[in-house]
Order: structure tokens, then C-alpha cells, then sequence
């Protein structure tokens, strides 16, 4: 695997001129066998581990280890202790979001202070696998389906050319040590479903199927650079820049292009429109002005020949936060506690603020954020599926309130329009035996 690892260092230029590197650490198998095999490269190396609070005493401890083994090797390590669910919620973005912007800008710190070169992370081949199904099935332009870059400005992550069990097995033939992260074993994470359901099957269809996957996202990643140019061409044509906040998308201009359908999601992507809102914005153009489509960020103005773009404000935003267990979380929009009851001891209420749901049928993390465009559910007495904008029109919700009411999501489905209805194939029934109680406190 050594030979192996210099092999695709050196085919992809990973280090040319790079010889300090810090190394992204968490003590689990991956970060280990990544610091085992730079320790016998010809190149200086530091160790950085963020202790991110999320598993009490699990987390410490993983701390520890990799500060342990720093000490013993006398390898230059740095750590730090965040609180990342206060992070997540004072920015209103999920826990896992949160996660990643600590570490990286940590990251780019350190690298900075200690005139360290790169940054390598140990994403191997089997993580990008996870990452193309998941971006897939979530819905995802070329920038999606590229998954992981492998060089990307200061991070390089020199184990994509290797799969899980190659890493497992060099950490058993080397006695490498690490901690196991017990998140990693449960179900409840669309990541592990796949990882534990999906991928063995791949694997009994083509071992090689992690080698595939790699050099289409490799073809892919090379593409995205060839549409991003002509995109930035095209943008000096169709999209007028009128100040940082608001923007104007010629129409005609636009409609002049073949296959200009492909190239206003380009366009608009960076906007924070998805699919969904981009083919909306395209059944459009034959329709009269006055349509809206909003973004996390931006509302979409359709005029008679141009897409009005601007920014929200700070206020009109929307929100996203993860629920990741059993207990209180206190957000910008107020309090969620989520209970696992017993069916026997469960009071039925009436409150448009508890939710009592199957706590089978229920998978964490559960996520809340604002509607998006296109959202829909089925609301609890009903069997078809229904759009969040034709239930709010039903429910008689003000305008105004519409982007302020918190959908819950588990396992990409809604269980919960927050104050109104649950959905219908969440509901408790014959065959529950734990009830998930979810109770809103929203800020006055």
C-alpha cells in the first residue's frame, strides 16, 4: 500500500513542493492509517484534531488518543475544543455544516501560522462512492456527481485511490491503533444505509466498482472546469450585475443559446437554486411575470424579459438545524425536545406544537428548516402526496409566515409540518411500540 500511496501521490502531483503537510486527525481508522503511511514519506509532518463536543466523554477521549500518540512519535500537534451545536444554531445551519466550517477554517489557521504547505484529509475511495449516491439521489448537476476533489488549492486527500477495506486491512497488518465511532455502525445515517446496504452490493457486482467511480469522477471534475468557463462567457452576456445584492437575468439573451435549458442552472446555481427550482424557472418563460421562486438566500422575480435576482435580508433568510438524538436542542427559532416514549405511557393532545409519531419509522438525524420550493408530504388523514405551497393555501398561513414555519425531515421525508399536521405514514398505529415525541417551543 506504501508503494501503492507514492504511485498516486505522484501521478496526481499531490505533493510537488509540498513538504510540510498537516495532517487531519481524528483518531479513527482512516486518519490513522493516513498518519501511519506519511510518517515513512520524506516529508515534514504536523498533526491537527478538533474535539467538535458532540459525544461527551467518546470525544474527549478520541483527544486524547491522538494526543497521545503525537507525544510518543514527538510530532508537532495542535487541538481545539468547539462547542458546534452552539456554532450550528447561533448560523443557523446544520450540525454537520457546522462541523465542517470550524475544522477547515481551524485548519487554514494553523496552516497559515505555522507555514505549513497542504492539508491532507483521509476520504478514501469508499467515501466517494457514498458521496456520488448521495448527491445523486438528492438530485445533483456535474458538481455533484464529482464527489470529492482529490487536489483542491491546500487539501489533498491521498487515500481516494483506496477503498475501506484495503485501509482495514493495512491497519490489521500494521497493528495500526485507533477509536471506533459508534455512529458509524448505526442505520439511522443515510450515510451508513448506504455504506452497510448499498455498497456491498456493488461490491458483489463489481469489486472494482470504487476504481470506476473514481476515474468518472475524475472525467467529471475535468468537464465542470470546461462549463465553467463558457459559463463565465455567457454570464458577461445574459446576467447584468446591478449591485452585490441584485442582479438581472436576460431572458432573450438567455433563450438564444442551444441548450440553454442546461445552462440556466449554471447560471443560477450559485444562487443557492437546485433543480427543482430551475425547471419551475423554466416552465416559466411562457408564463406571465410576477412568479416568485425563492432560495435560502435569494428571491427570483420572474418580468416580463428578464429574472429579477436579490438578495434577502438578514431577517427573511432561511434556517436549517439537525436534531441528532434523544434530548433539548435550543435553536434561533426556538426549542425542540424529542422524547422516546413507551406507546402505553403516550397522552394523546390536541397541541399544534407536539408532534407524536412511530418511533420506528423515524430516523436521526432529524433535520428543520424552512420550506423550499417544491417540498411536499403527506398530511395526516389524507393519501396522496401534497405540496407544502397548496397545504399552506389550505391552512389559510399568512404570506409573511410561510418561510418562518419549521418543516421536519427525517430520512428525506417530511414527518412534520411544525404547528399545523404530521404526516400520515408517520402517525402512531397498531404495530408502535415507542412513540417519538417532538415538542416545539417557538420564540415569542
Amino acid at each position: 500500500m506504501q508503494s501503492r500511496l507514492i504511485a498516486f501521490i505522484q501521478q496526481h502531483r499531490l505533493l510537488e513542493n509540498r513538504q510540510h503537510v498537516l495532517l487531519a486527525v481524528s483518531g479513527g481508522i482512516d486518519s490513522m492509517v493516513m498518519w501511519h503511511l506519511f510518517a515513512q514519506l520524506e516529508v515534514k509532518i504536523t498533526v491537527a484534531h478538533v474535539n467538535f463536543g458532540l459525544r461527551a466523554a467518546e470525544s474527549d477521549a478520541d483527544q486524547q488518543f491522538v494526543e497521545t500518540k503525537a507525544a510518543e512519535l514527538g510530532i508537532s500537534f495542535y487541538t481545539k475544543n468547539v462547542d458546534t451545536k452552539a456554532y450550528a444554531q447561533r448560523y443557523k445551519i446544520s450540525t454537520q455544516m457546522a462541523a465542517r466550517q470550524i475544522r477547515y477554517q481551524w485548519f487554514d489557521e494553523l496552516m497559515e501560522k505555522n507555514s505549513i504547505d497542504v492539508l491532507a484529509t483521509a476520504h478514501h475511495a469508499t467515501d466517494q462512492a457514498e458521496t456520488v449516491l448521495i448527491n445523486l439521489l438528492r438530485g445533483t448537476g456535474i458538481e455533484g456527481l464529482k464527489g470529492i476533489p482529490l487536489n483542491q488549492e491546500k487539501i489533498i486527500r491521498p487515500l481516494l485511490g483506496f477503498s475501506k477495506d484495503e485501509i482495514a486491512a493495512y491497519a490489521y497488518d500494521n497493528n495500526i491503533a485507533f477509536r471506533e465511532d459508534q455512529s458509524n455502525l448505526s442505520d439511522k445515517y443515510v450515510r451508513n444505509k448506504i455504506r452497510h446496504h448499498v455498497l456491498p452490493v456493488f461490491e458483489e457486482i463489481n469489486p472494482s466498482y470504487h476504481k470506476n467511480i473514481l476515474q468518472t469522477t475524475e472525467i467529471l471534475g475535468g468537464l465542470a472546469n470546461v462549463i465553467a468557463a463558457e459559463v463565465d462567457k455567457l454570464e458577461q452576456t445574459c446576467l447584468k450585475k446591478v449591485s452585490d445584492t441584485y442582479f438581472e437575468l436576460n431572458i432573450p439573451q438567455l433563450v438564444n443559446y442551444p441548450h440553454y435549458n442546461v445552462l440556466l442552472y449554471y447560471l443560477v446555481n450559485k444562487f443557492g437554486v437546485n433543480q427543482f427550482v430551475c425547471r419551475n424557472m423554466l416552465e416559466s418563460l411562457s408564463k406571465n411575470a410576477g412568479l416568485v421562486f425563492e432560495t435560502p438566500d435569494y428571491l427570483i422575480t420572474k418580468d416580463r424579459d428578464v429574472f429579477i435576482i436579490e438578495r434577502l435580508k438578514e431577517d427573511e433568510r432561511g434556517f436549517e438545524f439537525e436534531l441528532s438524538g434523544v434530548g433539548t436542542f435550543e435553536t434561533a427559532i426556538g426549542s425542540f425536545k424529542i422524547e422516546k416514549i413507551p406507546k402505553e405511557n403516550v397522552r394523546m393532545t390536541d397541541s399544534k406544537t407536539v408532534a407524536l409519531l412511530d418511533e420506528a419509522l423515524c430516523t436521526f438525524p432529524i433535520t428543520v428548516q424552512n420550506k423550499k420550493n417544491g417540498d411536499s408530504f403527506t398530511p395526516l388523514g389524507m393519501q396522496g402526496k401534497k405540496l407544502l405551497s397548496d397545504f399552506f393555501i389550505d391552512e389559510k398561513v399568512p404570506l409573511p409566515e410561510k418561510n418562518r414555519i419549521p418543516i421536519v425531515w427525517s430520512a428525506n421525508q417530511i414527518i412534520w409540518v411544525a404547528g399545523h399536521r404530521i404526516s400520515h405514514f408517520h402517525k402512531i398505529g397498531a404495530t408502535t411500540n415507542y412513540v417519538l415525541r417532538i415538542i416545539w417551543r417557538p420564540i415569542e
